[in-house]
């Protein structure tokens, strides 16, 4: 079994984080991982804890991605890389050294081709001391697509790899070295071949032939998804929306991925209320405490949740036909792990905003079930409680309205689907 240890000590200015592995699991290794994410990556903050919930509809929604991936060639660049290790036999205990500087040197390949960090080059601006490598990144969703046939994590991936060439060794056993007898594949038997210039000089432009594997594997691994169904005809303006649900065609797919897409629309309109609410009152105290005394936040989240509050009376039949239960049944069937502080706080919040929107602001409930859940979330270090902590509030916090990973999915979408076009042209 996995633990990990997390640390916090506060200082004057600055809370200090570290976090301890103790062993190779993969589900709770990935569990981990999604808990450290939070920390690092830019626009996830999860300030009220309903993290959860936004995942569970970014994974049914577009499964194997993530907010840290960038570029749909990545699903290859890993594979191959990794077949260079096999090929050339590299031992486990020099398989992470060789594969961190593989990919330092896939890093200079693409700034050769004419990429950047502003194109998504993973690792451009950290060098060859860079901590997350794609590799980490792509990872699991290599194998939610069914490229990466081995079950494991990268450190048991390379240490499989001395067992590996030995068990090829000695499946080569004719005078001409031809491969008898199977060996146990680690990654899907139809990858297209790398490019010759891969280390040298490359692109993230996918090809013909690439797309088409990319699109097989989604088709073939998530089905029902909207991942899936972007990559056919039926979805319409994938490049130009802002939203999954402002996609064309979205009348078309199956009535449960609608109803899902409906779900998650109403519920990341109603939450973004919460949010808001939040910085607003974080506005307040900062400005009657002298913290951040400039008046103008608390105007600007006032006007923010005028704004809202116009959005949901515009969307009031809706919200009130909305089937609340039948939607959270329908979200633990999709992951029963939802820690039920989530539910309770989402849920309050909900029948809140949509019997009120316009009294929220200076709702006593609204701003105690806030209060509450920021203190229950984050104890001593909660903003609201704890001058320090306000101190360091930077004047927003978790804003945004829930996409649900649509950012990195159209990017890497958009790559498939200009492959895609490759190939039309080409036949």
């Amino acid at each position: 079994m996995a633990a990990a240890g997390l640390l916090a000590k506060e200082g004057s200015t600055l809370v200090t984080s570290t976090f301890g592995w103790l062993d190779h699991d993969e589900g709770a290794r990935r569990r981990m991982m999604d808990v450290i994410n939070l920390f690092r990556e830019k626009g996830t903050l999860d300030e009220l804890g309903i993290g959860t919930i936004r995942d569970t509809f970014a994974e049914r929604f577009f499964p194997g991605t993530s907010t840290v991936q960038t570029r749909a060639r990545y699903f290859l660049f890993i594979p191959w890389t990794y077949g260079l290790i096999e090929h050339e036999r590299v031992p486990s205990n020099r398989a992470d050294r060789h594969a961190r500087d593989l990919q330092w040197r896939l890093v200079q390949s693409l700034r050769a081709g004419g990429e950047g960090a502003n194109a998504g080059l993973i690792g451009i601006e950290a060098g060859e001391n860079v901590q997350r490598l794609p590799s980490t990144i792509y990872w699991q969703g290599l194998r939610r697509w069914g490229i990466r046939l081995f079950d494991g994590s990268t450190d048991r991936y390379h240490a499989s790899l001395d067992g590996h060439h030995r068990q090829e060794r000695a499946a080569r056993s004719s005078e001409g070295g031809e491969l008898l007898d199977p060996v146990h594949r680690h990654w899907h038997g139809s990858l297209p071949p790398p490019p010759t210039d891969l280390l040298v000089r490359t692109t993230f432009t996918v090809t013909a032939d690439e797309a088409d594997f990319l699109t097989e594997r989604v088709r073939r691994s998530a089905p029902e998804s909207l991942l899936a169904a972007c990559l056919t005809p039926v979805v319409m303006r994938v490049r130009g929306a802002r939203s999954p649900w402002d996609l064309g065609g979205l009348g078309s797919l199956r009535i449960e991925l609608q109803r899902d897409i409906a779900d998650a629309r109403r519920f990341s309109l109603v939450m973004e209320g919460a949010v808001l609410l939040y910085n607003r009152m974080l506005a307040e105290l900062a400005a009657e405490r002298a913290v951040c005394p400039d008046p103008t936040r608390v105007e600007r989240y006032g006007k923010e949740l005028d704004r809202w509050a116009d959005e949901m009376i515009g969307a009031e039949d809706e919200l009130a036909m909305w089937d609340r239960a039948g939607f959270w049944d329908r979200l633990y069937r999709m992951n029963p792990r939802i820690p039920p502080g989530a539910t309770r706080f989402s849920d309050a919040w909900l029948a809140l905003a949509i019997g009120g929107p316009r009294s929220v602001r200076d709702d006593t409930g609204a701003r105690m079930l806030v209060r509450d859940r920021e203190r229950r979330l984050k104890t001593t270090l909660a903003r609201l409680q704890n001058p320090r902590a306000l101190e360091r509030w930077s004047g927003e916090s978790g804003l945004g309205r829930l996409t649900y990973r649509w950012d990195s999915a159209r990017r890497i979408l958009v790559d498939i689907l200009d492959g895609r076009r490759r190939l039309a042209s080409a036949t």
